[in-house]
């Protein structure tokens, strides 16, 4: 989970506003770079043996051509095994191997792979050669015109903003929580996915910055930090545009290490920090932070975070020293105070509550004097985020609960001016529509969190709003992911661009038997629609924008799943887990679950309506996984010694309302596994077995018990009735860099044991993630074929590729130095909780998601599949056999 270490300053690259939209990322050309084998002291010379063929041993010889497939390609890399009677892989030859076009001989030694003589016979010998292809096409549900830029987004970035205020024509985040990251950022506001910079460039993964207000002249942003034990410090900062920091002199002195990199320690700029209003969560915490335009005050609200109780009151200081307001005056009591703006004339409008229900809007006169409370603004459901016009100084609310829309108010008369929006946003229950449009909204999203003391299980939750210089419109619409921009044209609020990108995006979805429907976002509730005839290209892919369509942010399902008729509001922060369409009946099923493994069956209708499941899902559980043809499936663990047994949860029909039905749990094969004798264990299983029948079976965490230097095994195949693996793969080296040969790590190079990652089969093909939560294996990709032969790997390898700025390594863990204008690579990747693989015409497509590395979904084309050629034969010890 730690998010990557990003370094000091990010320069300012004159050429980004040159970047074109709609070109291809351009890639190496083979990611999954083979290793050319010599044959220069072979045993074979001049098309024979020149040494002889003992007893124990078999010769085979083979042929390997230039190209393969139609049209032809070169042949990119080879593999070999060998098989005993009973048809279980006994020996792993080579994989990856290269050899140039021509006749070839080896000599197999006779022994296992633990070293052990074969006995018997006969034994089968394969070796395949591929001109399998693998390419990494760029990031789904990410607006970034270069999205491995330096000064992009997800370059800067990753994590969703908290707030958003402007100067001028620029635009100035609160980060939040931004784990490693940097706690602000600025851009222009009429280019917004260009020059993407950090305010602050020395402070990463130190302060956060969760509020944000301007005078004009200077951002304040209430900021805090986490402490050993469960200490919290928070106070407010101050910036000017160009992020130096304004020391209130009446403030708190602040360690250097809130607002430094440990590695800049020649930061002038922070010889000394005072911050303003300090304090520990013992006294509350700051929910809200305002300052005037045009007086002299600040003011920090003190309400409820996460775990940290409400203080309930408003503070006031002077905005240049810090100082606070002396007696009564400076303390305003009011329950929960929240986000906070003051208007032209002084006025400071709070909001309180804890952004579920029935937060309220509160107006406070004659600040700092006599305090007067009043409501004047009525009729509002659920008001979660407030700004007002540095020019025209109306008022503007974003009202979710039954209004979902922003309501722009004159700030002296309290009557409403315009309002800006559909009524209702998406609707609920059976009226609901989940099609997204510009002038939908979703400010409830906040209210979801459960009570952590971070906002990690729901990730950034905030709604923003922002009214520039200009009087222009920003809108944080968190529950997509976007920043939405609006301008005022004949008194009528335009959509007229957006920012899009998806932070924590562990959970994802593909619909299984529909591969146009993709899902991310936060609870993967966002429906990607993915044309697939169209090439991924960076930037927006709107064509109003200038976009080829190549994908649709199309539904988010979440306002109509958590409102359908009958949906258990028991349910905690729901996702989709899986998603399916019913070759039966045509229906789209998404299963949704929550934090705590309960699930929940939905219709997805067609016209944007979600039908729930009155109760919730039988035989349904966390350690299930889904079959296309709509089974539950699952491993079952048994003793004395390990043996599996692969079980289902058959699908039986559908009940009165359409939904899945589950039969009684069906065993299926059972084999015995032998953990200590390098097996592997059942960490993840495969969704289906293989066209073929094989079920693989992926260890996706270090094996600690093998003794000494017996050879250790993370991928398995099981054969249909067999009692026993058929094949075991990709065994555990003692390296600490990918080489490209399908060999697992033997060290927790992830350091949280987030090592491995998911396994899936489609058709033929196997394959496997290793994640790597920013280690130098982030997102490295195994694909074995269904016999066992190891066809390729793919992914950055920080020691072997080359990245595409001529670099052969950089930084401790492979990641590019941004702040030296790197750009990122491409392929790698953050914290990753699964991927899905499926079949696309005649290529394989995956999609995974990403912390915040690449803050979207990862798609990645298998191609090429067709060119995978075995050669086989089957002879005895002591003989000479030819693979055809």
């Amino acid at each position: 989970m730690k998010r990557l270490i990003q370094t000091i300053l990010l320069m300012v690259m004159l050429g980004s506003a040159l970047r074109a939209q709609n070109t291809p990322i351009q890639l190496p050309a083979n990611w999954a770079k083979p290793h050319y084998y010599s044959t220069a002291d072979s045993a074979f010379q001049d098309g024979k043996f020149i040494v002889p063929v003992r007893s124990n041993q078999i010769g085979f010889v083979f042929s390997i051509p230039a190209t393969v497939g139609t049209p032809p390609v070169p042949v990119r890399s080879t593999s070999a095994e060998v098989k005993n009677a009973a048809g279980v892989v006994i020996r792993k030859l080579w994989q990856n191997r290269a050899y140039s076009p021509g006749k070839h001989g080896e000599i197999w030694d006779g022994l296992d792979d633990y070293g052990v003589a074969a006995v018997g016979g006969p034994f089968t010998l394969l070796l395949q050669y591929n001109g399998v292809q693998y390419r990494w096409d760029g990031v789904l549900a990410d607006t970034s015109p270069d999205p491995t830029a330096p000064d992009s987004w997800s370059g800067v970035g990753g994590l969703f903003p908290y707030d958003l205020v402007s100067i001028g024509s620029e635009g100035f985040t609160a980060e939040g929580y931004n784990e490693g990251g940097y706690n602000s950022i600025t851009f222009p506001l009429a280019t917004p996915s260009l020059r993407v910079n950090p305010l602050i460039p020395q402070s990463i993964g130190g302060a956060m910055f969760l509020r944000a207000s301007t005078d004009g002249n200077l951002i304040y942003y209430s900021s805090m930090i986490y402490l050993p034990g469960s200490t919290v410090k928070s106070w407010v900062t101050a910036v000017d545009k160009k992020g130096n920091i304004h020391n209130f002199s009446a403030g708190t002195v602040l360690p250097r290490t809130y607002f430094m990199n440990a590695v800049d320690p020649k930061n002038v700029r922070y010889v000394t920090v005072q911050g303003a209003d300090t304090i520990n969560n013992t006294e509350g915490i700051i929910t809200g932070v305002a300052v005037q335009r045009h007086g002299s005050l600040l003011a920090t609200a003190h309400g409820k975070r996460n775990l940290v109780a409400s203080a309930d009151v408003i503070k006031l200081f002077d905005k240049d020293t810090g100082a606070p307001v002396g007696g009564m005056a400076g303390s305003i009591a009011i329950t929960n105070p929240q986000r906070m703006a003051f208007d032209l004339a002084g006025n400071l409008w709070v909001l309180s509550g804890d952004g579920r229900s029935g937060d309220t809007l509160s107006k406070i006169a004659d600040v700092g004097s006599t305090n007067i409370i009043t409501t004047p603004i009525r009729g509002l459901s659920n008001p979660v985020a407030l700004a007002v016009s540095p020019l025209t100084g109306d008022l503007f609310i974003a009202d979710g609960g039954k209004n979902q829309q922003v309501f722009e108010y004159n700030a002296k008369t309290n009557e409403l001016v315009r309002k800006l929006g559909k009524p209702g946003g998406y609707g609920i229950g059976d009226s609901c529509d989940s099609t997204m449009s510009p002038d939908k909204f979703y400010f409830d999203y906040g209210g979801m969190d459960v009570g952590r003391q971070v906002d990690e299980a729901a990730g950034q939750l905030d709604t923003f709003i922002n009214v520039d210089d200009k009087n222009n419109l920003e809108i944080g619409d968190n529950s997509t992911g976007q920043i939405k921009f609006f301008h005022l044209s004949s008194g009528v609020w335009t959509y007229t661009n957006r920012v899009m990108y998806q932070s924590w995006q562990r959970t994802i979805a593909a619909a299984m038997n529909d591969p146009t429907r993709l899902f991310a976002g936060q609870g993967a509730m966002m429906e990607i629609t993915r044309d697939w005839s169209k090439e991924l290209v960076p930037g927006d892919p709107d064509p109003a924008l200038g976009g080829n369509g190549a994908w649709t942010a199309s539904h988010y399902w979440l306002p109509c799943v958590i409102s359908a008729v009958g949906f258990p509001t028991a349910s905690l922060i729901p996702h989709i887990r899986d998603v399916w369409k019913s070759p039966a009946n045509g229906r789209t099923y998404a299963l949704v679950g929550d934090i705590m493994n309960k699930f929940v069956w939905t219709i997805l209708n067609s016209n944007g309506s979600v039908t729930a499941a009155k109760s919730l899902a039988t035989n349904i559980y966390g350690w299930t996984t889904m079959s296309p043809n709509g089974d539950q499936m699952y491993v079952q663990r048994g003793g004395p010694k390990t043996r599996y047994t692969f079980a289902r949860y058959p699908l039986t029909g559908y009940d009165s309302e359409n939904m899945p039905v589950y039969g009684a749990l069906v065993n299926g094969q059972t084999i015995a596994v032998d953990h200590a004798h390098g097996e592997p264990w059942n960490s993840a299983l495969a969704s289906d077995p293989t066209s073929g029948g094989i079920t693989a079976v992926f260890d996706q965490n270090v094996n600690h018990d093998v003794p000494g230097s017996t050879p250790a095994y993370h991928l398995g195949g099981v054969l249909p009735g067999g009692a026993s693996f058929a094949w075991t793969a990709m065994p555990q080296k003692d390296i600490a860099w990918a080489d490209g040969d399908g060999n697992f790590p033997s060290a927790d190079l992830a350091r949280m044991a987030a090592e491995g990652g998911d396994v899936h089969s489609v058709g033929k093909e196997i394959f496997a993630m290793y994640a790597g939560n920013y280690s130098a294996w982030g997102c490295q990709f195994f694909h074995y074929h269904e016999d066992g032969l190891f066809i390729g790997q793919f992914g950055y390898m920080t020691k072997f590729s080359a990245t595409p700025n001529g670099q052969d390594a950089w930084g401790i863990n492979g990641v590019p130095n941004v702040a030296t204008g790197e750009k990122k690579v491409p392929g790698f990747c953050g914290d990753v909780g699964a991927f899905k693989a499926f079949q696309v015409g005649t290529h394989i497509k995956i999609i995974h998601g990403d912390e915040s590395y690449f803050p979207g979904l990862h798609e990645w084309d298998v191609s090429g599949l067709e060119t995978i050629t075995e050669l086989t034969a089957t002879g005895v010890l002591g003989h000479t056999v030819t693979l055809q």
